[in-house]
């Protein structure tokens, strides 16, 4: 496990719609949040916050301070955050936005020591297909602590990937059903 976190947002102006500039900041606490509440869960863990839109900033992050982004707006530059994640290696990202463009999914598989969560933030997120690369995932923003521990916890080599998270809660509750019997 890498003992830091590279949290990545896309910051472009599409972030602004339907409150997702306020789910993403909400998401960053619960990770700050989840780590200091479980340490056993999780060791001394460093966070990196980086907001990407036609550049890459990073914002500091503090344990003791609430996090403060600013309004999002321009475009995302698919082109600087792909070279920004080739030249760095992160061994562990979480990406959150509302999309994962097509064409950073043959980038993407390349990062083969790179940890890589896509976090589907807002109603009108669209996730990808489903991943069949060990070290690429996607989960839905409520799915934040699944995405966490994808991230920072190492794979054995005949694993694969994590299903999607509501995937799994939808084959449990079908299971469930028809072992279930309530008119009796």
């Amino acid at each position: 496990m890498s003992n830091t976190l590279h949290i990545i947002i896309d910051h472009s102006g599409s972030m602004r719609e339907l409150g997702k500039h306020f789910i993403v900041a909400n998401l960053v606490r619960y990770v700050q949040d989840v780590c200091i509440i479980q340490p056993e869960r999780f060791e001394p863990l460093n966070l990196k916050l980086l907001i990407c839109n036609d550049t890459v900033n990073e914002i500091a992050v503090s344990p003791n301070q609430d996090i403060e982004l600013p309004q999002p707006n321009g475009k995302f530059n698919t082109e600087q955050y792909l070279q920004l994640l080739e030249k760095e290696q992160f061994l562990s990202v979480l990406f959150l936005s509302d999309q994962l463009e097509k064409e950073m999914f043959p980038h993407l598989e390349k990062l083969t020591n790179c940890r890589f969560a896509f976090v589907a933030v807002g109603v009108d997120a669209k996730l990808p297909p489903k991943s069949k690369v060990k070290h690429l995932s996607a989960f839905r923003s409520e799915d934040i602590s699944a995405a966490l521990d994808f991230v920072l916890h190492s794979v054995s080599a005949n694993e694969t990937p994590p299903s999607f998270i509501s995937e799994i809660h939808s084959e449990n509750n079908i299971a469930a059903s028809n072992e279930d019997n309530w008119d009796t």
